[in-house]
């Protein structure tokens, strides 16, 4: 609207450019008012010409506006979505720390469920405990003699694997006094190597190395056959190895690989040199 009201003098100037020329041609206007209309003609020009260079102005103003205006309509649009995601967010936290509220019940449950259990087996195994430590103490006090005669009444395979059994619980001390007893009462038995050489590896995971050492050696001593002396072989050398005594763990792992070099102990002894 204010493009079309300001550009109507640019229309008129025609016009009135040949009012003049005509009113000169009749000799109705003098040389002076000619001049003025000119003169005015030239002023009014100079303001259109302002008022277009306004106007493009202003134009240009109003379309950087509008881009502002979608810039900001697409940035608000983005801010409603990032509001969006973020109550999901919530929404979804709100869900995990309920699901690990339950999650964290259910374990301290499950937790007292398991100790229950456990005081109840702690029970029976201190029952247990009771009883192979009362039935050792009294092979213990056996004389030789009576150990002899009692031999016919104990099944070496229970005693054998009840020190066994307390071996791989860990109850070491309850394990050798089994071992033991089982050496006592039968010294000539087949598994009189195994009674040693667990005896060894019971001395072994205490850090007992010398107590070990010697079991070890009584393994390969008294039963040449053994199918333990590979493994014996390899733990005096570890033995020697923990006690800093170089060059005899080496001794013994050389005669290991020499004496058995297509086992799994050689090979173990190998990667040890």
């Amino acid at each position: 609207m204010h493009i079309t009201h300001q550009a109507q003098p640019l229309a008129f100037l025609p016009l009135c450019l040949s009012a003049l020329l005509l009113a000169g041609l009749s000799g109705c206007a003098s040389q002076k008012q000619m001049q003025q209309v000119l003169d005015e003609l030239y002023y009014l020009r100079g303001n259109v010409q302002t008022i277009n260079r306004r106007l493009t102005d202003q134009q240009a103003a109003l379309q950087q506006l509008q881009t502002i205006l979608q810039t900001t309509s697409q940035t608000q649009k983005d801010v409603w979505a990032i509001e969006d995601s973020l109550q999901a967010l919530h929404g979804a936290l709100d869900q995990l720390r309920a699901d690990v509220s339950i999650e964290l019940m259910n374990i301290k449950e499950y937790s007292n469920y398991l100790n229950s259990k456990f005081d109840d087996l702690s029970n029976r195994s201190g029952k247990l405990i009771g009883k192979v430590e009362s039935l050792t103490n009294k092979i213990s006090d056996r004389t030789t003699s009576g150990a002899a005669a009692s031999a016919g009444s104990t099944n070496p395979m229970e005693l054998f694997n009840s020190a066994y059994l307390d071996m791989t619980r860990g109850n070491f001390q309850l394990a050798q006094q089994g071992f033991r007893a089982y050496l006592e009462l039968f010294p000539n038995s087949d598994l009189a190597d195994y009674c040693h050489f667990y005896l060894a590896e019971i001395a072994y995971q205490t850090g007992e190395y010398e107590s070990a050492i010697a079991e070890y050696n009584t393994v390969i001593d008294r039963y040449p056959n053994s199918s333990r002396i590979p493994t014996a072989l390899l733990k005096l050398g570890i033995c020697y190895k923990h006690l800093n005594d170089t060059a005899k763990a080496q001794e013994y792992f050389r005669h290991l690989i020499q004496k058995y070099p297509n086992t799994e102990e050689a090979a173990q002894a190998r990667a040890q040199l």
